[in-house]
Order: C-alpha cells, then structure tokens, then sequence
C-alpha cells in the first residue's frame, strides 16, 4: 500500500514540475492522432502551410496576452486587423502609397488602441464593452470601404513578401517566431 501512494505522490509532482508542457504534449498527441486518419497530414509542405495559417493569429495573441494579463480583454483585433488590411490593400494598389501604407496601418492600429484605451480608462467602460464596440465599428468601416469585394494585394512586391520563404518556411512564420521571442522577452523583463 505504501509502495501505490509513493509512486502516485512521485506521479503528482512529476506532473506539477512539466505542467507548463502539458499543451505541447497535448498538441503533439492531437497531430499524431490526425496523421492516423491522413498521412500527408505530417508532410513538411503541410505543417509548413499550418504554420503559415497560424502566424497572424499568433502574433495578435502575442499582444492580447498582456491585455489579459493585465485583467484585461481587447475584443477589437478582429475589427483593428480588417481595417488595417483594407488600408494596406488599397494603398499599395489605389493610391500607389506602397510600402508607406505599412507605417499608416500600424498607426492607425495604434490610433484605435487608444481610442479603447481612453473609453476604456477615461469613460470607464469596460474593456468587453469598449473594445467590442470599437471592433465592430472597425468591421463596419472596412466593410463599407470595401463595398461587398474582397480584399487583394495587387502590389508584386507585397504578393512577393507573402509567398517569399525563408529555410522552406514563409516569411510570416518567421515573423511570427520574432513576435514569440520579443513577447517572451518582456514577459520575463
């Protein structure tokens, strides 16, 4: 009987010392599962193309962590994002505005942040709410300027930069993995 609750105890804080890899172990048990069904499913094109997937949705999650971190939420990304696409989209096909509309988009982004940070702080509403509001008023703007189309990088530079690779992997991933490693950074500083 003893010997049943030592290797239980020595079980439990085996668990509590590699709890933080827990959702590794889980996502690598989840692709091995999925290559059962699909065998190309561990393919380096397509874990290349999943990576490529993830990209922007990790980068803005780099950013929403220390919103929520700080006992915050920011449902406005979705809105933010359309928004700045439909700037960058336009002005480097439109208007001709080129790489400039990368520096406007970011600004823009930033301009919005602080039109949720002063509702926010100032007006005091809460964040859901602030944010929420702000990111439909985003989605609406965006889809008002858009007219029902769809959104099309017609710049070869820019379409260039989206299907560029870098060691067999798209420049996003690699954007993506500077994101991780600078948000680590300040999470740790």
């Amino acid at each position: 009987m003893n010997e049943g609750v030592a290797s239980r105890a020595w079980l439990i804080a085996v668990f509590r010392r590699h709890r933080a890899l827990a959702p590794v172990a889980v996502l690598v048990l989840l692709c091995l599962f999925v290559s059962i069904f699909n065998a190309k499913f561990l393919d380096p094109w397509n874990l290349a193309r999943l990576l490529n997937s993830a990209a922007v949705p990790v980068v803005l999650t780099m950013g929403a962590t220390f919103i929520i971190l700080m006992g915050s939420i920011d449902l406005s990304v979705e809105g933010v994002l359309a928004l700045s696409s439909v700037l960058v989209a336009n002005n480097t096909t439109a208007m001709e505005a080129g790489f400039w509309a990368v520096p406007a988009a970011v600004l823009l982004g930033m301009v919005l942040g602080g039109v949720n940070g002063a509702a926010h702080v100032w007006l005091r509403t809460p964040s859901f709410m602030a944010t929420l509001g702000v990111g439909f008023a985003c989605v609406g703007v965006a889809t008002a300027f858009l007219q029902g189309d769809t959104v099309r990088i017609l710049d070869k530079v820019f379409r260039g930069m989206a299907l560029a690779r870098f060691l067999g992997l798209p420049l996003g991933v690699w954007i993506a993995a500077v994101a991780v490693l600078i948000a680590y950074f300040i999470r740790e500083r």
